[in-house]
């Protein structure tokens, strides 16, 4: 069985999880994840954490709910910009398109945190903005999770998540406000 390790992008045993953006405070998501898996945490990253946390939520919930779940307690009780993420399972890719529209850099780069996907006959294929994706990509929305079954490649689009969060420049100005 492999573990996280480092600051890589974790892995543990048949899963793998990317996600780009910050998530704060560490001590916070550590709060959410179980206690046998918050011992195996090795590196220093929020997306190790972001990680452990999902997989504890997922022990308890079947996946679709494990991720509203667990998106709902990240945006009440954490700092983020961004939750987008990939998670690759067995059965499954899933991949989370969930930002603050608010957010600074969402302001001024609109289409920074948009994922992008596109479907052919041998794969489908999930990316971030920026690439020059060309023709017949298709734009996951914010709040969306596009789901892949890897045996068969279907593809299904489902809203997961209700922006609630507090925007990052509400979030700024209680800070500063203290």
């Amino acid at each position: 069985m492999a573990e996280p390790s480092g600051d890589c992008h974790p892995h543990y045993d048949q899963f793998a999880f990317a996600h780009n953006e910050a998530l704060a405070p560490k001590e916070g998501i550590e709060a959410l994840i179980a206690p046998h898996y918050r011992e195996r945490i090795a590196g220093t990253t929020d997306s190790e954490r972001h990680f452990l946390a999902l997989l504890s939520a997922w022990e308890h919930f079947p996946p679709l709910e494990a991720f509203r779940v667990h998106l709902a307690t990240l945006h009440g009780h954490l700092q983020s910009t961004s939750l987008n993420c990939l998670l690759l399972t067995p059965e499954a890719l899933y991949a989370v398109c969930d930002f603050d529209p608010n957010a600074p850099l969402a302001q001024q780069e609109p289409d920074y945190f948009h994922l992008q996907y596109r479907i052919t006959p041998e794969a489908v294929i999930v990316g971030s903005t920026g690439l020059s994706q060309g023709e017949g990509w298709k734009t996951l929305k914010n709040g969306q999770i596009l789901i892949v079954e890897r045996g068969t490649l279907q593809v299904t689009i489902v809203e997961i998540v209700q922006n609630t969060r507090k925007s990052i420049q509400k979030q700024y100005k209680s800070l500063l406000q203290r």
